[in-house]
């Protein structure tokens, strides 16, 4: 035991429930015998709080992506690994064809209701290794990792493109369907 110190420990509540707490450890004396009065507060709100301040930090609050700052960060390091891997990486950026005519045209609800399907689609494309972003409006970015080949690229860009060109993202009226732009670059 460390006495005089203070840390975070996991700990069970009487309802079963996880959660953390702030043990400070320190030495008393108790019916004059030396002790050790170990305290513990409660903090699983405030850590809970934290969780979330970091997780809107770094994440669309619309579609649940990670937004500009988190995939800067994800690049940073692919390319890093990349360099060291000796691997490819492809940055693919999407962006919605007509957006604000969608939007001013129907409403903020349907344009909020179709980005996030095209998050969801975009996600869809890709693996779990891979990252999509939400860059702000109508943009996403796709950060392809360990690309060993070029038709790897060239098969999730025709996901993409299987995805958003001619079909109906989000079913707004008969006559009118979504489509996308993309671009891609390679390192």
């Amino acid at each position: 035991m460390l006495i005089g110190c203070q840390r975070e420990v996991n700990i069970i509540c009487a309802d079963g429930s996880q959660g953390k707490a702030e043990a400070r450890i320190s030495e008393t004396v108790w019916n004059d015998s030396p002790s050790t009065l170990i305290l513990l507060n409660d903090i699983s709100e405030r850590k809970a709080a934290q969780n979330e301040i970091e997780h809107i930090s770094y994440h669309d609050a619309l579609t649940g992506l990670p937004n500009r700052l988190l995939f800067s960060d994800r690049v940073k390091h692919a390319v890093a690994r990349a360099k060291r891997d000796k691997t490819m990486l492809a940055l693919l950026f999407v962006d919605i064809d007509d957006f604000k005519v969608i939007n001013d045209t129907l409403g903020c609800a349907v344009g909020d209701e179709l980005l996030r399907q095209v998050a969801s689609r975009l996600s869809d494309c890709v693996r779990e290794e891979d990252t999509v972003a939400r860059m702000g409006g109508d943009e996403y970015a796709i950060l392809l990792e360990s690309v060993k080949h070029l038709d790897h690229v060239k098969a999730v860009s025709e996901k993409i493109e299987t995805t958003s060109s001619g079909s109906s993202i989000y079913p707004i009226t008969n006559s009118t369907s979504v489509c996308a732009s993309a671009a891609v670059s390679f390192q």
